[in-house]
């Protein structure tokens, strides 16, 4: 018996961590989750040793969500 448990009222892939995203009328949905959602980063080159997390991020550069990523 299956049970609805909601509805996706909008779909949403960011290709490049913190970038802005697109919409999406369908979408490809694996372990991984959505086909190429988030599978590219900024690497910071210094700084990243005293954190450990070597990602850029819209919380370090907030400028990031103004561009978008393009998946062909």
């Amino acid at each position: 018996m299956l049970i609805e448990i909601g509805q996706v009222e909008a779909l949403f892939r960011y290709p490049v961590k913190s970038m802005s995203g697109e919409q999406l009328e369908a979408a490809e949905l694996g372990w991984h989750g959505l086909e190429g959602d988030r599978r590219l980063a900024f690497r910071r080159i210094h700084d990243n040793e005293r954190s450990g997390f070597p990602w850029l991020s819209a919380s370090r550069l907030p400028d990031l969500l103004r561009f978008a990523a393009l998946c062909r």
